[in-house]
């Protein structure tokens, strides 16, 4: 794993991807590896949910 992991909120609240409720969908291009990674966010308001509890699955 990368020591500068994206953070996929922040692609939520600047608006670079649609805020879509109650999950949004984020793509990310893992340049090292060539793999694409679909993270979901939970999302509130149009802003991305930052508290509570998450998860990570890795496939």
């Amino acid at each position: 794993m990368s020591a500068l992991l994206p953070k996929t909120e922040d692609a939520i609240d600047e608006e670079l991807n649609d805020a879509v409720a109650p999950v949004t969908k984020v793509r990310i291009h893992r340049v090292n590896t060539g793999k694409v990674i679909v993270a979901e966010d939970p999302v509130r308001g149009n802003k991305a949910e930052v508290e509570g509890n998450h998860v990570i699955i890795q496939d």
